[in-house]
Formats: C-alpha cells, structure tokens, sequence
C-alpha cells in the first residue's frame, strides 16, 4: 500500500508539473499577441535583450571551440569514407540534425537554465513580481515572455552558428592541417540540403529553447520556505531541461526518419 500510495503521489504530482508547464506556455503565448504600452514595450525588449546577451552572446565562445573541435573530428573521418557514403547527406544528418541541436542545448543549459531560475526566484522572492501586479502591470509581458523569447531566440541562432562553424570552419581547417583536395565537400553539402532538413534543423532548437525557458520560468515562480530548496531547484531546472530536449530530439527525430 506504501509504494502504491507513494507512486500515485508522484504520478499526481508529475503530471500537474506537466499540465502547468502547457498553461504557462498557452499563458505566455496568449501575451505575445497583446499590444504593450511603449513604456512596458521598452523594458521588456530590454529584457529579452539582456536574456539574448547572457544566454547567447555569452555563450558564443564555448559553442564556436565546441563546433570546431566536434566538427573537424567528424569531417575528417567523413573525408576519408567519402568513397563509401553520400557525404553530404551524411554531414547533414549527423552535424546539422542530431549533433549541433544537441550539443547547443546541453551548452546553454548549463550556463544559463540555473541562473535564470535563480533570477527569476530572486525576483519573486524579494517581491519584485508583487509590485509589477500592484502597479497594475502584466509581470508575465515585462519579465517573462522578455526571458522566454530571449531563451528561444538564442537556441536557434547559437544552432545555426554551431553548424555553419562545424562544417566550414573545421573543413578549413583540415585542409590547412591535412592539405586534403576535396574541394566538393561543401558543393556535396548544399547539394544535399532538402526543405524537410531546413525544417527539422529549425524545429528542433525552437522547441528546445521554449521547453528550457519554460522549465526556468515556472520553477522560478515557486515560493520556497527554507533556502536549500532554492539551489536543488535551480540545479533540478538544469537536469529537466535536458531530460525533455532529449525527449523533443527523439520524437522529432523518430518522425523525421520514419
């Protein structure tokens, strides 16, 4: 009866994690298409720009040695099977589908899902929400859609910049390096690109940007009483967020290839 009851409670308990997930998502959407006052559109545009700052800029100089350092080890070893396989489809299909989403993912989550947790607990801890409310402003337009957007946004340009770095960065410097002369490698490359790969490779950073954000948003908004609670839940955001873009990354996958 103990693990029955203790099962049901966290299968009770996981899905309203779920169900309030999807609200927040619908909530925050649903204000993605109100009219802001120009002073409200300000700060929020500043916000998400300040989201787009740490989250992206930040973390460009990880994602470009990353994008090399993985990029010039697949390439090579593609070069040298180039007689076997369709090495641009092959390219795309590892770089660009499976490795650059993920990889990316795993970066920004890292170094930006915790923090933002914190931020916005920070934010609510200290009353900062309340007095947005008490002024009769929306804290879900000025604070976070702003943080929400700004997250997504930085998935989906950091993934674009992993992959243009991974194929055209490393195979320049494996030419350097290797004095290869498969000058064709890029023209295969091109030449393989279909509009489904065009959209599976957009999919898949959007999806996992608005998951992380939202994991970040709505363990934020949680009022805690002791402060260890505060830290596992910023670090617990981190290991979501990466178990559900692992989750998005196979089900998109299993219908692209299917």
């Amino acid at each position: 009866m103990k693990l029955q009851g203790y099962t049901g409670r966290n299968t009770i308990k996981i899905f309203n994690h779920i169900i309030g997930l999807h609200a927040l998502i619908f909530q925050i959407f649903r204000i993605a298409f109100k009219k802001l006052e120009s002073e409200d559109k300000k700060k929020a545009k500043k916000e998400m720009a300040n989201q787009i700052y740490h989250t992206g800029i930040g973390g460009l100089p990880i994602i470009l040695s990353a994008s090399l350092i993985f990029g010039s080890a697949l390439v090579f070893q593609f070069i040298k099977i180039s007689h076997q396989y369709d090495i641009g489809k092959l390219t795309i299909l590892l770089i660009c589908l499976e490795l650059s989403p993920i990889i990316t993912a795993f970066i920004i989550i890292m170094r930006s899902a915790s923090s933002m947790t914190l931020e916005i607990t920070y934010l609510n801890g200290l009353g900062k929400l309340n007095s947005i409310i008490k002024a009769k402003k929306n804290p879900f337009a000025l604070i976070c859609f702003p943080k929400f957007a700004g997250m997504t946004i930085s998935f989906m340009c950091l993934t674009v910049i992993f992959n243009i770095v991974a194929i055209v960065g490393s195979y320049i410097v494996i030419l350097i390096l290797t004095e290869t002369q498969s000058n064709d490698f890029l023209e295969q490359i091109v030449a393989s690109f279909t509009l489904n790969d065009i959209i599976v490779a957009s999919i898949k950073p959007i999806c996992f940007g608005m998951a992380t954000a939202a994991i970040c948003i709505f363990r934020g908004l949680k009022n805690y009483k002791r402060r260890n609670q505060i830290f596992a839940n910023a670090s617990g955001s981190a290991v979501e967020s990466f178990f559900y873009c692992i989750i998005i990354n196979i089900v998109i996958s299993i219908n692209y290839y299917i």
